[in-house]
């Protein structure tokens, strides 16, 4: 009889557990999809997480060559500003120098235009009768002594004038040429200043 009741215990039992063991394999199948599921997401991550630091190396790298970039700008803006420093007072002697010139050369044509105003009111000066109205040999001397001055006081008058009109043009000229240097100079520093601030 103890045998009996040992194995009517033991096939209890095993009926026990075989109601339990489908639940407890449903339990289980559960348990491996939510693990799988968390291994996935955790791969997943890691995919993220190495793309991300890909992005964030590519975003280093860049990042570095923007500020080189800028560096380099930088040094450009320096040099362009020293250039122009360095024009600058060239260019306020050149024009401080061509108003000297021009005052000059204003003084002159007005003493000229008086000149010709003069000639022009009293007649042309006929030169033969001014010598030829001397009334003796010292007196033609001396005509023809300040006739030689008038002459020559006019023709160096005329060559200064010409003289400094053309230094003036060209002085003009390199005025010019220096103020489309600074010019030139300030765009492009405005363009390079606004591509660093970019």
């Amino acid at each position: 009889m103890p045998k009996k009741k040992v194995l009517m215990a033991v096939l209890a039992l095993i009926f026990a557990v075989m109601q339990i063991l489908p639940a407890f394999a449903n339990e289980l199948e559960d348990k491996q999809a939510e693990y799988d599921d968390v291994q996935q997401k955790m791969q997943q991550m890691e995919i993220a997480k190495e793309r991300a630091r890909r992005e964030a190396e590519a975003a280093s790298d860049r990042m570095e060559e923007i500020v080189a970039e800028l560096n380099r700008l930088q040094a450009e803006i320096k040099e362009i500003e020293a250039k122009r420093d360095k024009l600058q007072p060239l260019i306020d002697e050149n024009q401080e120098v061509l108003a000297e010139k021009k005052a000059k050369m204003e003084g002159r044509m007005k003493i000229y235009r008086q000149r010709l105003r003069d000639i022009y009111i009293n007649g042309q000066i006929n030169y033969l009768d001014v010598l030829l109205g001397a009334k003796d040999f010292s007196d033609f001397s001396s005509r023809m002594f300040l006739l030689q001055k008038i002459i020559s006081r006019d023709l160096a008058m005329m060559d200064t004038i010409m003289k400094e009109t053309a230094e003036i043009e060209a002085r003009q000229k390199e005025l010019d040429a220096q103020m489309a240097d600074i010019e030139k100079m300030r765009s492009d520093l405005d363009k390079k200043q606004q591509k660093a601030e970019a």
